[in-house]
């Protein structure tokens, strides 16, 4: 059982690992921002949720491998907390599964390197009484889901903090400028000559397809900006990644093809700090 957090908070429920470094940082997030309470024996899930006062508004699915969370277990879980709303976290060996297999239906599903920006966000909405990804009925589909979040995600107004994009190619740092104004910051292109040239961002992000060697184009960075946070983008990154980007000073990872409230949320975690 988790640390003891003020009710108000919302309640939620864990199953499956929550030990594995791809799911520890949505498990400590939700550890601090919740009632986390992890069911340790899913084979016991109609007693578990049948305590007095258990029933939680969220469940979350750590899922290391296809089919972990097979029809069977849905089952079970849906009859024993039909009103509870289910979020089923994809460990880096489903990303080709989702590719093959359609998802269950009335499951919210995200990547493991998105979980962090994406709970923020909707744990954010939720303190502010906001509309939540979990307030739609467990029979949304994931077209519904695209709808709604659309509807909820509005432009941000303009801030003060600057953004750093080191990409390679012009179309991706375009794209990547427009999507940081879409979020309310100013960027700049920065290529790789040009790192370390000029007044520093407050945040720099770095497009890991743009052919400088990672210890080269850290060490740029850090040689004048050693306190600029630098956000790394990856395609279909895995645990190991993260792990020798933080290694490397990297504050965060972001998954390609990124969701631009994920991006919206690092960018004002970090740009403020």
């Amino acid at each position: 059982m988790s640390a003891r957090v003020p009710p108000e908070l919302l309640r939620a429920a864990w199953i499956g690992s929550r030990q594995r470094r791809e799911f520890l940082p949505a498990w400590e997030l939700l550890s601090v921002r919740t009632r986390l309470e992890h069911v340790r024996d899913p084979r016991r899930l109609d007693r578990y949720f049948s305590s007095p006062g258990a029933t939680p508004k969220i469940v979350i699915l750590a899922a290391t491998r296809p089919g972990e969370f097979a029809t069977p277990r849905m089952e079970a879980l849906r009859q024993a907390a039909p009103l509870s709303r289910l979020l089923m976290l994809l460990g880096p060996w489903c990303d080709g599964a989702l590719r093959t297999d359609p998802p269950p239906a009335g499951i919210t599903l995200i990547s493991w390197h998105r979980a962090t920006a994406w709970l923020s966000r909707e744990l954010a909405r939720w303190a502010d009484g906001a509309a939540t990804s979990w307030s739609l009925p467990a029979t949304a589909t994931p077209e519904d889901r695209i709808l709604a979040e659309a509807a909820w995600s509005k432009p941000s107004a303009t801030r003060h903090a600057s953004v750093g994009i080191v990409a390679r190619e012009l179309s991706v740092a375009d794209a990547l400028v427009r999507a940081c104004r879409w979020c309310g910051y100013p960027a700049t292109w920065l290529p790789h000559a040009a790192i370390c040239v000029g007044p520093a961002p407050d945040v720099v992000l770095w497009d890991l397809e743009h052919g400088v060697p990672e210890e080269e184009t850290i060490a740029d960075i850090r040689s004048s900006w050693a306190d600029v946070p630098l956000i790394a983008l990856k395609g279909f990154p895995r645990p190991e990644d993260l792990a020798t980007l933080n290694a490397h000073g990297v504050v965060a990872l972001l998954g390609k093809p990124y969701r631009l409230d994920d991006l919206r949320a690092l960018l004002e975690h970090h740009a403020s700090a």
